[in-house]
């Protein structure tokens, strides 16, 4: 749940359907909030709650770390951050005033970018995950956003008359690097594998389990002599499969077996099972708009 979900406003600040439809294109609109970049995103949320007009976006980015972020409404739904294009947006503010990014500290403006990029990854992989929409990594003139082409815009791209965020100084080449980074998939076993990275190691498993093994005891007597799920008998003996239950019939389920028979072979199978041999197989992880 979203914090305005959790929070009640005074003036609701998001709605679903979106107006015009429900379409959410693959456009983020940058926004900062104008306010010091030493306020939490708490305060900077409940302080959107109180207000009695319109004024919100779908997430906050801070400061306080390169992942500050706080999402205020559900990506699908609309909020009011950039009059012209509301309907189908979608808007991250920076905890910060729009004239302020050569002055505060750097770590603090990295943090805000970064955050910032974040923020809009999120986004980017719903739009994906949920639409098919791909958020390029590019700035739209005001021209291509009114036409919902895919990007980043800024507030005072869409609203040049009213609005000046997030600043002529804001770092834009530093935002869309990181988002770049951000939505690269990574190699890094600690940060998870690449899709292709788990398609290998899943057909490796399934090559592992469909393989044929030799079987001899009692063992052989319930399941046969060649029995194809017989690598996943070993492994599951060894980790104590007679203590679980529903593993153990499912086992039974499979091959045609009662519990009990398949409990007096799995009772030898750590003596009776054959692995076979190795066959070589590798893998390869501001408010109003």
């Amino acid at each position: 749940m979203t914090y305005f979900q959790n929070h009640p406003q005074r003036y609701t600040q998001h709605r679903y359907p979106r107006r015009g439809g429900g379409y959410t294109a693959p456009q983020i609109t940058l926004h900062t909030y104008e306010a010091p970049h030493t306020r939490s995103l708490q305060d900077a949320a409940r302080w959107l709650t109180q207000r009695r007009d319109p004024g919100s976006y779908h997430a906050l980015a801070g400061a306080r770390g390169p992942r500050d972020v706080l999402l205020l409404a559900p990506w699908s739904h609309e909020t009011w951050h950039s009059v012209p294009s509301n309907n189908w947006s979608i808007g991250i503010s920076a905890v910060a005033y729009a004239h302020q990014w050569k002055t505060i500290p750097k770590s603090a403006a990295d943090n805000l970018v970064k955050s910032m990029a974040y923020a809009a990854s999120l986004a980017a992989k719903w739009l994906e995950q949920a639409h098919g929409r791909k958020v390029e990594p590019r700035v739209l003139t005001r021209a291509q956003a009114m036409r919902k082409e895919s990007g980043f815009v800024t507030h005072a791209t869409m609203d040049p008359a009213r609005r000046t965020d997030p600043g002529r100084d804001f770092p834009m080449g530093d935002f869309l690097a990181e988002f770049k980074r951000l939505m690269t998939p990574t190699t890094n076993p600690s940060k998870g594998l690449t899709v292709d990275q788990a398609d290998r190691i899943i057909k490796h498993i399934d090559n592992v389990f469909n393989q044929r093994i030799k079987l001899t005891g009692s063992s052989a007597e319930v399941f046969g002599p060649d029995f194809r799920a017989g690598a996943l008998l070993a492994y599951a003996a060894r980790g104590g499969l007679t203590a679980h239950e529903p593993t153990v019939q499912a086992v039974g389920k499979l091959v045609g077996k009662s519990t009990d028979e398949i409990l007096a072979a799995i009772a030898e199978a750590n003596a009776d099972v054959e692995l076979p041999e190795d066959d070589d197989t590798t893998t390869d992880d501001s408010q109003e708009g």
